[in-house]
């Protein structure tokens, strides 16, 4: 929405160039006078001097005539800027959603940032070709593992009983695998491409049991897009300790997961529980971090934990030296461990109430609130989020939230 005055406001203002949306939402943001020379280098990087000045000119003149009022885009010397007070941009609308959405946990807040970004935003936009993720391509097979890691973390979403032993958390549910670590490693392309693999198969839930140290912005547009499709993403918050966390699980969206021990008994709320956060499980929060390019968000990472130590699941044969040559059980540790639990206890969610296919706020809202047991202090906290998961709080609250 671009506008002036009562008249204008509320009323939207199509803009078809690309380069020229970019440029309003970019004045929009900025109070001050913004120089020629830093919108040259944002929009049109790498191109000479007089090549880019020439296109921005044309660029401003574009906006110019889109808009109610050619005084509305004001060149004062070397600097350009909008006249604020008589502009209305949706990025402004946005902007201000993203903050309540990073400092107030308001799931509805998310939904509404999202259906502006999907509206307005993404309206007429078409993202380039990416070779890097393109070429790839999604090939089927027959299942197969080239690590142990996969089939560890998928056994603890949907395995059964193996030799008495259960180690699944939703044992009816269907999976849906994508090699996009082969070997154990691999790249960010790789595995963006195997969530667009995945969501082509109409997955519900995304288990994202991998991730690199640190905040990047990568995973952002990936991420917006699988939750656009209505897929909730699960992902380990890392295993670098307290003060630090990874991407993908670091993401605003994603729904990032810490770990929990057990075999230490603590009192809480006179009940003696054995859950303690593990002393490798990330947690930290993230300042200023910026999103999408657009904003720049201050929020605190995991949302939930779940047990992530000594977790006993299944591993292909001969995929250690030091494990038999027939398929067996092995447990691990980590924060890949913990994920899967909360993967799991979205099947079962889904499964126990299908309206809530397609929703991921409201997921996200059920796991956040009912569907946790908070063994820390009150609310969230750095080192089990809002709590350690629990899966029939969540389904109980679940049905009762439908019905």
């Amino acid at each position: 929405m671009v506008g002036e005055g009562p008249a204008r406001g509320g009323h939207p203002l199509p803009i078809s160039r690309r380069q020229v949306r970019a440029l309003l939402y970019y004045l929009a943001e900025d109070c001050q006078p913004v120089s020629r020379q830093q919108l040259c280098d944002l929009l049109l990087p790498g191109h000479p001097e007089s090549i880019v000045r020439r296109r921005l000119t044309r660029l401003l003149a574009h906006l110019r005539r889109a808009l109610p009022a050619r005084d509305m885009v004001q060149i004062p010397g070397d600097h350009i800027q909008l006249a604020h007070g008589r502009v209305q941009v949706d990025t402004v609308t946005l902007h201000n959603l993203a903050m309540e959405m990073a400092f107030n946990e308001n799931i509805e807040t998310s939904a509404q940032l999202i259906e502006l970004y999907r509206g307005p935003f993404l309206n007429g936009f078409q993202l380039p070709a990416n070779p890097k993720t393109d070429d790839l391509g999604c090939t089927a097979t027959a299942p197969y593992d080239s690590h142990f890691h996969g089939t560890h973390t998928a056994g603890t979403i949907c395995g059964r009983s193996f030799h008495g032993v259960n180690i699944g958390v939703a044992p009816d549910a269907r999976l849906c695998s994508a090699n996009v670590l082969p070997g154990g490693s691999g790249t960010f392309a790789q595995i963006i491409n195997g969530m667009q693999c995945v969501i082509d198969q109409g997955v519900h839930v995304i288990n994202m049991s991998l991730g690199a140290l640190g905040y990047n912005p990568i995973w952002n547009l990936p991420i917006l897009n699988a939750t656009l499709s209505g897929v909730c993403i699960v992902a380990s918050i890392g295993n670098s300790g307290h003060g630090t966390s990874g991407g993908p699980g670091n993401d605003p969206l994603a729904i990032g997961v810490g770990a929990t021990g057990v075999g230490f008994p603590k009192l809480y709320h006179e009940t003696i529980y054995d859950d303690v956060v593990a002393g490798f499980s990330s947690g930290e929060t993230l300042v200023n971090v910026p999103w999408l390019n657009l904003f720049q968000l201050t929020y605190m990472k995991p949302e939930i934990s779940a047990p992530g130590v000594q977790v006993l699941s299944a591993v292909p044969p001969n995929s250690r030296p030091d494990w038999p040559a027939v398929h067996s059980l092995a447990a691990l540790n980590g924060t890949s461990m913990a994920a899967p639990h909360v993967t799991g206890t979205i099947a079962v969610l889904l499964s126990t109430e299908p309206a809530l296919m397609g929703d991921p706020f409201t997921v996200k809202r059920i796991l956040m609130g009912a569907g946790r047991e908070d063994f820390s202090e009150a609310g969230r906290d750095q080192r089990f989020g809002f709590g350690r998961v629990d899966v029939l709080s969540a389904s109980e609250t679940a049905v009762s939230m439908i019905n």
